[in-house]
């Protein structure tokens, strides 16, 4: 949005926008005295405005971590293993999501929004990447795992492919918010990636928008191979 383009708002109007979150207490404000009028001189996200959970299925370990309003991580936790058995990680995420939650005073508790999970896609088809026992991963096949997380949790859940998490994690909060559209590689055991246009993150039919290449690399040094 150009310059031009930008709506400009009175003092008054824009008090009158943020009052209802302010009451929410979503919004906080400092204030200073206008003439015999009060109006506030600068606005913000309240810390305590809201809390949210995250949890990153990852294929050596699982991280479950509390943030605040403003992004801030105020608890976490991790959990290591050879490789991600289901049922296993389920326990773990159950338990993990209670201790989060737990640590939560009671006030803060009714502002907590649910849980959002990042994970990659294909969970059963990682064996041969990571070197599990066969068949160690095949009843990861056709498993919905939001509909899991909400039902061993009782929070609300969203589920989004790794990458893409990492892509909308930059463009909230890294330097993906200077730009409108963006191509966001993520490096790690795959070659991954996330794709933000005109502002808004698109992660495809089968939530593999961006992925750029799938490139896993073995033990011999320099040796890659291309599946």
């Amino acid at each position: 949005m150009s310059p031009a383009e930008r709506p400009r708002f009175s003092i008054a109007a824009l008090d009158a926008m943020v009052a209802p979150s302010r009451a929410w207490t979503i919004i906080a404000t400092s204030e200073r005295a206008l003439s015999s009028v009060s109006t506030p001189s600068c606005a913000w996200l309240a810390s305590q405005g809201a809390y949210s959970i995250g949890v990153i299925i990852g294929r050596r370990a699982l991280e479950t971590i509390m943030t605040d309003f403003t992004a801030t991580v105020i608890n976490r936790t991790t959990f290591s293993y050879p490789w991600p058995d289901r049922e296993q990680v389920f326990d773990q995420i159950k338990t993990s999501v209670q201790y989060l939650v737990d640590s939560l005073g009671a006030g803060q508790r009714v502002r907590l929004a649910g849980i959002g999970v990042a994970g990659p896609g294909d969970l059963h088809g990682w064996e041969t990447v990571i070197g599990t026992p066969p068949g160690e991963l095949a009843n990861w096949r056709g498993v919905d795992i939001r509909a899991r997380v909400a039902a061993e949790t009782g929070l609300p859940t969203w589920l989004l492919n790794d990458a893409s998490s990492a892509c909308l994690a930059e463009m909230v909060l890294g330097i993906a918010r200077q730009h409108r559209s963006v191509l966001y590689l993520y490096i790690a055991t795959f070659i991954g990636g996330g794709l933000v246009l005109d502002g808004q993150i698109h992660v495809g039919a089968h939530g593999n928008a961006g992925r750029w290449a799938r490139c896993p690399c073995n033990n011999a040094p320099g040796a890659c191979r291309r599946n």
